[in-house]
């Protein structure tokens, strides 16, 4: 019973981090299709309020699924050199790629935010140019999508390796 529960739960994290890649590429589309007028560094915009739409729903459903994997999977941290040496290979992995899933998350959620904020605006704005925010944010959840997999596998994984009995030599 507890494989359909991880299955259920890889599945959701792959169609919610998928989805959330797939509009920020969208968002980049229509970010692209706005009024620009290029100079140098500076780059004078219309804000488009679609490209604004799809990159705070990209936010939220890359959001929901990073809680969703951590939640479920849990917190396995190895945080001295005692505990890395005496640690097992599985807890290993689960640690780094804990703190992997964390910091896609946050490089993904700061880039979909950095290119929505402009657009969310009324008026047009002059600033530096912003390059490709949306669609390197949307590369970034699907690359949370398979980091946060390997975490919340190998973390489910210690949770039933924990579970089982303990047989002692007597």
């Amino acid at each position: 019973m507890a494989n359909v529960q991880a299955i259920i739960v890889c599945i959701l994290i792959i169609i919610m981090d998928g989805v959330a890649g797939i509009l920020g590429l969208q968002a980049e589309e229509a970010q692209k299709h706005g009024k620009h007028i290029k100079m140098l560094f500076v780059e004078c915009k219309k804000p488009v309020h679609e490209a604004y739409q799809l990159g705070i729903a990209a936010t939220v459903l890359l959001t929901m699924s990073h809680a969703i994997a951590n939640l479920l999977g849990g917190c396995f941290c190895v945080c001295t050199l005692y505990d890395i040496c005496m640690s097992s290979t599985k807890r290993l992995i689960a640690t780094i790629t804990l703190f992997a899933s964390l910091l896609t998350w946050v490089s993904g959620f700061g880039l979909l935010i950095i290119a929505a904020m402009p657009n969310s605006k009324s008026k047009g704005s002059c600033s530096l140019r912003h390059r490709s925010f949306f669609y390197f944010g949307g590369i970034l959840c699907f690359i949370h999508g398979l980091v946060s997999i390997v975490f919340y596998l190998t973390a489910d994984a210690i949770k039933k390796e924990e579970a089982k009995p303990q047989r002692s030599i007597a």
